[in-house]
């Protein structure tokens, strides 16, 4: 018998990439709005929104070279599972004969 696992994933899930990008729009934003108000870009506040923004960009490519040989967490849950016999098939608390499948279709994304 032969047990798989049903993921469903959650994309609502602020992952770190979200989050980076989310921090640098805003850093940005922030600067253009101080750049229009004070008329000029040579303003400290402007200049450490921009150093701010460019600072977490890195920040960002260094967590992501670092975390390239990491497992992920899933973001998601297992809602069930698939269970493989020789009579039935079983999805979640469903059962389907063998006699009654024609085709059986499988989609692997990587989550």
């Amino acid at each position: 018998m032969k047990k798989l696992s049903i993921y469903e994933p959650n994309p609502l899930y602020p992952s770190r990439t979200v989050i980076l990008y989310s921090i640098i729009i805003v850093l940005l934003a922030s600067a253009i709005i101080t750049q229009k108000i004070y008329d000029t870009h040579e303003n400290i506040i402007f200049q450490t929104l921009i150093y701010l923004a460019g600072g977490s960009f890195i920040f960002g490519l260094m967590i992501s070279f670092f975390g390239v040989g990491k497992t992920k967490p899933l973001y998601g849950k297992i809602i069930g599972f698939i269970n493989f016999t020789k009579e039935e098939i079983t999805i979640g608390q469903k059962v389907i004969e063998i006699t009654k499948i024609n085709k059986i279709e499988f989609e692997g994304v990587d989550w």
